[in-house]
């Protein structure tokens, strides 16, 4: 088992433990720690990923509340099924508003929530309670009010919906979160189920995901029962969760925050990075002259270390290759057909290249046409790194897929072939383009 397993394995067991613990926050964790634990380099196929994770450990920690007696089924089955009528309301009101806003008005609601689960409570809830007249009229509204939020706001919905069973049933908290853990489940397989026909999910590392997340599960569900018992502590923790995602989300649009203050973020960050080369990606500046050394002989170091350098680049480039090969579901050439303009924001005037698959060189064979651009970037510059954006029409290039039909979230890399130095893509190449 690599490293990036274990990784998966240890992030799943944290987000079931989180699910079975307090109903909510899966994910919104499973997301970032598929980046930026596990290593998956994909944000589609790791939202994807995650969604599938969320969904069976969900699922399965509902039945671990359900055999502890905390899981109020019936009143559960209401409230998801109202939810998911009022999550596709939502999201069409959600796709017309500006995106913009979206982030803060959620954190926002957050804090509300948060505060709202920390007023004192007479008592910790009715246990006994079942769905009936009363209460079914309040879970059907309450159901299709956090649904619509949810579906605005593109999310789960755990923090909304364990304060929404309370309110609208007035269960006990271990019984909320238990009976919440359907309606996650429930919203998770339906964007799973989304992802999955474009082809975005890493089926590994979900199933590693998901069997880490099976024995968080069983543990936080164990947890949950003890903490039950002492009255608020759910509360509190369920509470402190939801204030500390809201400060995050926050943190996050304030780095997405107008143009000025992206400039001052991001000069304040690359003063950090050159403040720690260990971090950062960009070169070191080399070796500095020494003392009474001519300019002759730190010309001669210089260019040994550079030289030194670029052999250590060349060697992570070729293992790059090999890495790629051996993960890829199908490796091809593709021509670029078309070259437009495209204008970003923060990456300037770019290219969107479209490219036709020719020749197959390994695994699946197409011959459609796909589109590449610029979607992200760092400190070491545009990501994904496709060599073909800045190619012109005509240029051939070796393109790797993993996860599904070429297209934005599924090419790997792009490599211009007189650049592959791997002996196996070299020899399928050669045979192809001698064709």
């Amino acid at each position: 088992m690599t490293t990036p397993d274990i990784l998966a394995v240890l992030s799943g067991a944290a987000v079931g433990l989180v699910l079975a613990l307090i109903g909510g926050g899966g994910s919104i964790l499973a997301t970032p720690a598929l980046l930026y634990i596990v290593g998956v380099t994909n944000p589609h196929i790791a939202i994807g990923t995650s969604a599938l994770a969320v969904s069976v450990n969900a699922f399965a920690n509902f039945l671990n509340h359900l055999k502890r007696g905390n899981v109020k089924w019936k009143c559960a089955v209401v409230f998801g099924g109202a939810g998911m009528i009022g999550a596709a309301i939502g999201a069409a009101v959600g796709k017309a508003t500006d995106p913009a806003i979206l982030l803060p008005l959620f954190a926002g609601l957050m804090i509300v929530v948060g505060i709202a689960m920390l007023r004192p409570r007479k008592h910790e809830g009715d246990g006994d309670v079942v769905l009936n007249a009363g209460n079914a009229p309040k879970l059907i509204a309450y159901g299709l009010g956090v649904g619509a939020l949810s579906g605005f706001f593109g999310i789960g919905g755990g923090f909304l919906i364990v304060p929404g069973l309370i309110g609208a049933t007035g269960m006990t908290m271990i019984q909320a979160v238990g009976s919440s853990l359907f309606s996650v489940g429930s919203f998770g397989a339906t964007t799973a189920a989304s992802y999955a026909i474009d082809g975005l999910i890493d089926w590994r590392i979900a199933g590693l995901f998901i069997g880490g997340g099976l024995v968080g599960g069983a543990i936080g569900a164990s947890f949950a029962s003890r903490l039950a018992k002492q009255r608020g502590t759910l509360q509190r923790i369920f509470a402190f969760v939801v204030f500390a995602v809201a400060a995050y989300m926050l943190w996050r649009r304030r780095c997405d925050a107008p143009p000025m203050k992206s400039v001052l973020l991001l000069a304040a960050a690359l003063t950090f990075l050159a403040a720690t080369p260990a971090a950062a990606c960009l070169p070191p500046p080399g070796p500095p002259p020494e003392a009474g050394e001519s300019a002759e002989s730190h010309a001669a170091r210089y260019a040994a270390w550079r030289a030194e350098q670029d052999a250590q680049h060349a060697a992570w480039l070729h293992q790059r290759q090999v890495t790629l090969w051996d993960e890829a579901d199908a490796v091809f050439i593709a021509r670029i057909t078309r070259v437009e303009a495209d204008r970003q924001a923060y990456f300037g005037d770019t290219q969107r290249v479209s490219l036709r698959a020719e020749q197959s060189l390994k695994g699946r064979r197409y011959r459609s046409s796909f589109s590449l651009r610029y979607t992200d970037a760092t400190s070491c510059g545009p990501l994904p790194s496709f060599a073909a954006i800045n190619g012109a029409v005509g240029d051939r290039f070796v393109v790797f897929v993993r996860g599904g039909r070429p297209g934005q979230s599924t090419v790997q890399q792009t490599i211009a072939p007189a650049d592959i130095t791997d002996e196996r893509i070299r020899a399928a190449l050669d045979a192809a383009l001698s064709r």
